[in-house]
């Protein structure tokens, strides 16, 4: 698995990707060049995000210490993580 904030020069950062009104966290310290990026590859439907389980994350030695969101709509009180992979759209390469 690519961890882009060791592996993509300048996607490691201070910013937060997720829904802030929500407090639901996607990704942590990004650039605001990685977010604007990422952003953008998803609305494009250039990449797809698929939910997974945080032992992924912990395979790769990333884990968030944070609860894990069970929704992504879901609004919480405090922070949480709602752990994705991200692939290429095969479709959208066709």
């Amino acid at each position: 698995m690519t961890t882009p904030s060791r592996d993509i020069p300048g996607f490691d950062g201070d910013e937060i990707w997720g829904h802030p009104d929500s407090k639901v966290a996607i990704w942590v310290n990004m650039s605001k060049a990685a977010i604007a990026a990422m952003t953008q590859l998803v609305a494009a439907n250039k990449i797809v995000a698929t939910p997974t389980n945080a032992l992924v994350y912990a395979f790769d030695g990333g884990m968030l210490d944070m609860p894990i969101a069970k929704s992504i709509k879901r609004k919480y009180a405090k922070a949480h993580w709602f752990p994705l992979v991200f692939a290429g759209n095969r479709e959208a390469s066709r």
